[in-house]
């Protein structure tokens, strides 16, 4: 049928669980597993069987199914085995005395070779061609030249036993079950010897315990094999403890039976071969279904018979059914048993030679094996590849890891109120209700903003150090960002990066790094992003082992190393508050300059040539403020603009040059930039000098206010000490993780949601058009903190407008890939993850998780995951 064909070529693919069988013998094991043919030869041509994949049928039914081909296989196993020499009544003996003392039974094959010397001759052979012509009484006569030499024989006797033994000491108990000697001969034409004296060539072990473990205790009673459907490790009808030793019991008897094959094989010729191939036994394993059935039938369960042949509803084989299977296989063995006693086809067993009818016997009987064993592991394979089949089929698609991230998307807006559903992170960069200066956002690969659970906290007072000397401090808005991806079997984790652009004529440092105690913010890398420039810092993110790991790997440790880990697990853990501070510039360089709000918003010429003297000179800003606060704004606009004009023109009249825009990509720009920082200390002294000289009372002003906002930095800042609550809150950021780890750990007891370590990559930086290399990006860390030193005055000014962004983030892992984990595994992920990013956005959002949901969503989460309300 065409659904077999399917099948047939889906099988040239999977591997079977097979490491020895090649692709064409493991072809043959499944159609032997799908065909009709045979099997309606024994029941009757009233039958109609299918495969099951034709035949519409129950989940319970792919139970019965795997059921009733393991109960073939080992039955079928059982009759190749007495015909081999372990009859019902030695393998029940086997049987009762591992239930007595629990050891385990193996059936070995073991094969000795020897090489002895026997004689030595002369034998002699034309030669090359060359005549001799010899004369006689009878005339002349004409031949050609004979060569003699030496042969040496050998006799190569080929020792070899079947037995069985129990326990691990393979002579211990041991009880033979069949052997056999024979010898032939080696001939050379030198005295090396040419195989060994004496040799162990072949030592095969098939562990017979799973098969006796399922041998019935009454003599004659049917051998009965059923899963239990309701052991925690019961996955599938492929996928449980109880199949799972049926795959491991074939699987070795497959390689245990080919090997054995190969190694009496070697000892016989092409035509005995192929004789010897030709004879095959019936397989009584099947992947079929009754394919008559006119209604919905009855799936076979775990402690019922199988349906009654009679049963016109039922799908499945009844018991005479399989009984008949079996006893055409006893009736085809016999035949087997008969064609390699034939005379003629192999020599007696009497006779001296390696290869007679006893290794003809037991080259058939193991090739039956190996069959039975293939069909099976088929037929289990076959089973669950529909599921395989069923699933894409109602899906329409194989769904891939960033399918089913899209689906969480989806389902996570489902799942929450409008307050909480996970929002795209980007930001808008700018005072509220102007326009802003740029866009601040977390993108994934494809481009598209990251969605996160997002908390945004009241304002407090963060910090961090500029240099060894320098801290500076702002209040601006704060967020918490909580981000639950998902990582299937081997892949990698979703690739993220920070992406910031600026509009032209405006500008902003980003700033990135982690959060340490006491909200202070640790910067690692910073740069400025401004005039329509674009920056581009993949994320470099790393799992760290989740709390159960981390549990169980220091629990048989010392006191000693669990501190040590336990030490260094607190700093990883630290490193997993990934955060993103922007500062604006023109706010701040506003209020270095000691004007209103906004009073640079068209002051676009002065705002680019203020920027240049701070960053390219490190000019003071008490030689560039405005002094006097009492005048209007455009007075101290036009005050600030002298002082601009006063200094650039004095630098250019020592030969410096003040350029407002500055191109990463140019070289020219950088070595002038370094030849002006050069020459600061020779500008900077002129400049101040002849400033007081021109302006004393102006400068006497200025330098008063700053020593008053030193003074007083505080007072004029507006920070004020933080509230008791604030203060718990700033602390309950740096315990998020602990926090997390602790309600996943409580919640769910799993160790699949593992923290995640977020940093910016050293490569993959772009600014522009331009790559930033890890020299660039140091560069560009210098100018930005130079820039942030001159508008803060060394920390003494606050940061006017600073936004801080600090992100989150864990990975729900799974050992296989969406698709295997759901039929493999019987785990639906979307409860596994839904799961985790509820304790996920109750924990950060500080929200029970009820009020979280959409009032459609409560009693399902509720059913799904009762725990998520304890």
């Amino acid at each position: 049928s065409k659904a077999t064909v399917s099948v047939l070529n889906w099988f040239t693919v999977l591997n079977i669980f097979l490491t020895t069988r090649d692709q064409m013998e493991s072809r043959e094991a499944l159609r032997g597993l799908l065909s009709t043919e045979a099997v309606v030869k024994v029941l009757g041509a009233g039958r109609t069987p299918r495969p099951a994949g034709d035949v519409p049928h129950t989940y319970d039914d792919k139970f019965a199914l795997v059921e009733m081909m393991t109960e073939g296989a080992a039955t079928a196993t059982v009759a190749a085995l007495e015909v081999l020499g372990l009859p019902p009544a030695r393998l029940a003996a086997l049987a009762k005395q591992h239930r007595a003392d629990r050891r385990r039974v193996t059936l070995s094959f073991s094969a000795t070779e020897t090489c002895e010397f026997t004689k030595k001759t002369t034998e002699a052979a034309e030669g090359d061609g060359v005549e001799r012509t010899s004369t006689g009484v009878l005339g002349r006569a004409v031949g050609k030249l004979l060569n003699r030499y030496d042969v040496w024989h050998w006799r190569h006797g080929v020792d070899w036993e079947l037995r069985t033994h129990c326990g691990a000491d393979p002579e211990e108990g041991a009880e033979s079950v069949a052997k056999r000697s024979g010898s032939l001969t080696l001939s050379t034409r030198d005295e090396e010897m040419p195989r060994p004296a004496r040799a162990v060539k072949a030592t095969l072990a098939m562990d017979l315990t799973w098969l006796l473990q399922r041998l019935p205790d009454a003599d004659g009673a049917p051998l009965v094999f059923r899963v239990d459907r309701t052991a925690r490790q019961c996955r599938t009808p492929r996928r449980n403890p109880d199949v799972d030793g049926a795959v491991a019991f074939f699987k070795e008897a497959c390689q245990f039976a080919e090997a054995w094959g190969r190694y009496l094989d070697q000892f016989c010729d092409g035509e005995e071969l192929d004789r010897a191939r030709a004879v095959r036994a019936f397989v009584p394993v099947h992947g079929l279904l009754e394919g008559g059935a006119r209604s919905a039938g009855l799936a076979l369960a775990s402690s019922s018979p199988p349906p009654s042949a009679g049963d016109e509803d039922g799908r499945l084989f009844s018991a005479s059914d399989c009984a008949a299977l079996a006893l055409e296989q006893r009736r085809s063995l016999g035949a087997a048993q008969a064609a390699c006693a034939e005379e003629g086809r192999w020599a007696d067993a009497s006779d001296p030679g390696v290869f007679t009818r006893v290794e003809g016997t037991a080259v058939v009987v193991a090739r039956h094996i190996a069959d039975i064993a293939a069909t099976f592991l088929s037929g289990a394979a076959y089973i669950e590849e529909r599921l395989y089949h069923q699933l894409a089929a109602a899906i329409g698609q194989t769904v891939s890891a960033a399918d089913f991230r899209a689906y969480m998307d989806y389902h996570c807006r489902r799942l929450f109120t409008e307050a909480f559903r996970p929002r795209p992170f980007a930001y808008n960069i700018g005072r509220a209700g102007r326009d802003p200066e740029g866009v601040l956002a977390l993108e994934t690969a494809p481009g598209a903003p990251l969605r996160t659970l997002t908390h945004a906290l009241p304002p407090a007072p963060v910090r961090f150090a500029i240099d060894a000397a320098t801290e500076v401090c702002f209040t601006g808005a704060r967020f918490v960002h909580a981000y639950i991806g998902q990582r299937f079997s081997t892949e990698a984790l979703e690739t993220l990066a920070v992406a910031a652009e600026a509009r032209q004529f405006s500008g902003y440092v980003v700033l990135l790094g982690h959060m340490g105690e006491d909200e202070l913010f640790l910067p690692k890398h910073a740069v400025v992003v401004r005039d329509k420039a674009t920056l581009k810092v993949p994320l470099h993110l790393k799992e760290i082992p989740s709390a159960k790991e981390f549990r169980r790997a220091v629990a048989s440790m010392s006191e000693e190393q669990r501190q040590f880990a336990s030490a260094y697990r607190a700093m990883q853990l630290e490193a997993t508050l990934f955060a993103i501070c922007v500062v604006q510039i023109r706010p701040q360089l506003e209020a270095v300059l000691r004007l209103p709000c906004d009073a640079l918003a068209k002051e676009l010429e002065l705002s680019q040539a203020a920027l240049a003297l701070f960053d390219k000179f490190s000019t003071p800003s008490s030689v560039l403020a405005a002094t006097d606060d009492t005048l209007a704004v455009e007075e101290r606009v036009a005050q600030v603009r002298r002082n601009v004009d006063r200094i650039t023109a004095h630098i250019k009249k020592k030969g410096g040059t003040v350029l407002p825009e500055r191109s990463p990509k140019s070289v020219e720009s950088e070595i002038r930039r370094r030849n002006d920082r050069a020459r600061l200390s020779f500008y900077l002294g002129s400049v101040s000098a002849e400033i007081e000289d021109e302006d004393c009372e102006d400068e006497s002003r200025c330098l008063d206010s700053d020593v008053e906002g030193s003074e007083g930095g505080s007072d004029a800042s507006g920070i004020e000490e933080a509230p008791e609550d604030d203060a718990e809150e700033a602390c309950g950021v740096c315990a998020i993780p602990a926090r997390l780890e602790e309600r996943f750990l409580k919640h769910t007891g799993e160790d699949t949601l593992r923290p995640v370590v977020i940093k910016a990559a050293e490569d993959g930086w772009c600014l522009g058009s331009a790559p930033l290399d890890l020299d660039k990006q140091r560069k560009e860390k210098d100018a930005a903190f130079s820039l942030l030193t001159a508008l803060t005055r060394s920390g003494a000014l606050p940061l006017a407008e600073a936004e801080l962004h600090v992100l989150v983030a864990s990975s729900h892992c799974f050992d296989k890939s969406v698709v295997d984990t759901v039929v493999q595994d019987n785990v639906d992920p979307i409860v596994s993850v839904e799961r985790s990013v509820l304790l996920a956005a109750s924990t950060v959002l500080d929200v029970p998780v009820p009020q979280l949901l959409c009032p459609t969503q409560v009693d399902r989460v509720l059913a799904a995951s009762p725990q998520l309300v304890l």
